[in-house]
């Protein structure tokens, strides 16, 4: 019977990846606005009870108190407790 082995690959101590880049500013209104239009309609809310119609019939003037609040988390890297 004979076995088909997969290849042997270089030591993976040759092998050196990308670091990885990622953006490390808080969210922008134009992305959380983003994101709210990509939420999808009548799905069970998380543990939080905030559904996605919530965000999604809310005025611009709440996103731009949302993205202030994210940016607060994100700067002092605490979430708030309720």
């Amino acid at each position: 019977m004979k076995r088909h082995l997969l290849p042997i690959t270089p030591d993976i101590g040759d092998t050196f990846a990308e670091p990885y880049a990622y953006n490390r500013k808080p969210p922008t209104e134009k992305e959380i606005i983003s994101i709210v239009h990509k939420l999808k309609a009548n799905k069970t809310p998380r543990e939080d009870g905030l559904r996605a119609e919530l965000f999604k019939c809310c005025p611009s003037s709440f996103i731009k108190h949302l993205q202030q609040m994210y940016s607060l988390v994100w700067k002092k890297e605490i979430l708030p407790d309720d």
